[in-house]
C-alpha cells in the first residue's frame, strides 16, 4: 500500500477529493458543471465553508470562484 493506510482506511488524498466532489471543484480549481451559481449558491456556499479560515483576497479570489460558477463581487 505504501501511503500507510490500513485496510479499508481512507487517505488524506481521498478525504481531498471528497471535499472537491462535496463543494463542486474541480482539481484545477474550477467550479464542476454542478456547481453552484447565483445568489442562492453563493449562500449555499457560505453555509457550507462557515467556520473556514482565509483572508478576504483568498475568499474573493480562490474560495468563491472555485465553488460558484461566474462568482462576481458584487454578489456578496
Amino acid at each position: 500500500m505504501g501511503d500507510g493506510a490500513l485496510p479499508g482506511q481512507k487517505t488524506r488524498g481521498d478525504y481531498d477529493a471528497f471535499l472537491r466532489e462535496w463543494q463542486a471543484v474541480t482539481e484545477d480549481g474550477v467550479p464542476a458543471v454542478e456547481a453552484r451559481h447565483g445568489p442562492r449558491g453563493l449562500a449555499a456556499t457560505l453555509e457550507q465553508l462557515a467556520g473556514s479560515a482565509g483572508s478576504v483576497e483568498t475568499w474573493e479570489h480562490e474560495l468563491l470562484p472555485a465553488r460558484v460558477r461566474g462568482y462576481q463581487r458584487e454578489l456578496l
